[in-house]
């Protein structure tokens, strides 16, 4: 069964994100969920120990998800998790590109190197955190931002 003992079988995708595919359905949201906190600084917080890599992670995708209402106060460490995690995993792909998936050991016998293993980890952490922030391929083309309408009502006011 995916998902955890208590999720009911699957990953639920999170209310915000149901709101801007247009799937949202009354009888399947909890009404009584807590409204989190938004989050009005786009810079990083300093508490997050984030990597170098995982700061370029940040920079490039947190203004938007903040500015779409995804990403929210009780978000940040998870979403600071996923950005190591793609960091680890840039710095171990670049390793292994400058470097080779295998080497050979002292008695010249090709060996996989531990980076592929420290990569692959990396790369099950991010896979399993964008899902959870819309950041996959599938979670991305659900999302339809409707633009802001311009309010013709006040024209007569001019």
């Amino acid at each position: 069964m995916a998902g955890s003992s208590n999720s009911g079988g699957h990953n639920k995708k999170p209310t915000a994100l149901k709101e801007l595919s247009g799937t949202v359905q009354k009888c399947r949201t909890n009404a009584d969920a807590p409204e989190l906190p938004a989050v009005t600084n786009y810079s990083m917080p300093a508490n997050l120990n984030l990597t170098e890599h995982g700061e370029s992670v940040w920079n490039e995708l947190s203004a938007d998800l903040i500015t779409a209402g995804i990403l929210k106060k009780t978000d940040l460490q998870g979403f600071a998790v996923y950005c190591n995690a793609f960091g680890l995993y840039m710095e171990m792909a670049k390793f292994i590109q400058d470097n080779g998936v295998t080497y050979l050991t002292e008695k010249l016998e090709p060996k996989k190197r531990p980076e592929v293993s420290i990569m692959n980890d990396a790369i099950k952490t991010v896979i399993t955190y964008q899902g959870r922030f819309g950041l996959t391929p599938t979670d991305r083309e659900r999302i339809h931002i409707e633009k802001a309408k311009e309010n013709t009502d006040l024209e007569f006011l001019k």
